[in-house]
């Protein structure tokens, strides 16, 4: 895992906090890291087609021997045997989502595979369609990536750099935000985002997933303490 430091810098110009001629002064650092992590997880999108009249628990039930619950429904449509959307549907389509662990994704596909065998034998007009999506960070790894200690020691070193070029030296964090302006505790930290990413799929195994950049922010206000 490589962690790239990124830090931008604003110094607040000794402001005073607030009124009072003795409040302290105080530096703000708006810090980030780019950190590089490897997938541990592949999306994979389902589609199914119902008649008219089906129902989502119906649904469900029918895709519950792959592993899919109503918490992985992302959406459904009508479809039409018309010419234009004015026309009565028809049909359903439901779709569904399911991030499985890299090594899970064989056992997976498999599954799903012996859904749509089991619906091609009922003949009931129902089908359903899978295909491996884009990979990405599962929830657990992408928490432990920004680390708020490591953006505060970054924000630390750079406010220590500037304070002592002023005569000042760097005390306690006054607050800390994510980078939005919203106010967080020290155990939380923003994640702003995750770069899209896929690798390339050889009979449902993917195939040196690419490691994905994501970008984590922090701006830490530290009171400034005469030297």
């Amino acid at each position: 895992m490589i962690r790239t430091p990124l830090i931008a810098v604003t110094f607040a110009n000794f402001a005073l906090m607030g009124l009072a001629q003795h409040d302290p002064f105080t530096i703000t650092i708006n810090t980030s890291r780019t950190i590089y992590a490897q997938p541990d997880q592949v999306r994979i999108d389902i589609s199914v087609d119902t008649d008219f009249g089906a129902t989502l628990d119906q649904v469900v039930a029918l895709l519950q021997p792959a592993g899919i619950a109503t918490a992985n429904f992302s959406g459904m449509f009508g479809v039409t045997n018309g010419p234009t959307s004015n026309d009565p549907p028809v049909k359903i389509e439901w779709y569904f989502q399911i991030a499985v662990p890299l090594d899970g994704l064989k056992s997976e596909l498999d599954l799903l595979a012996g859904v749509q065998k089991s619906l091609v034998r009922q003949n009931s007009g129902t089908t359903v369609t899978y295909a491996p999506g884009s990979v990405q960070l599962s929830p657990e790894k992408r928490a432990g990536q920004c680390k708020p200690q490591d953006l505060i020691a970054d924000a630390r070193t750079q406010a220590l750099a500037l304070a002592n070029a002023a005569g000042y030296g760097v005390g306690s964090v006054v607050a800390l935000s994510d980078g939005t302006g919203a106010p967080i505790l020290a155990s939380r930290i923003g994640i702003v985002g995750a770069a899209p990413s896929s690798g390339s799929f050889i009979t449902g195994i993917i195939s040196s997933p690419p490691i994905s950049p994501m970008f984590c922010t922090m701006v830490v206000v530290f009171r400034l303490t005469p030297q």
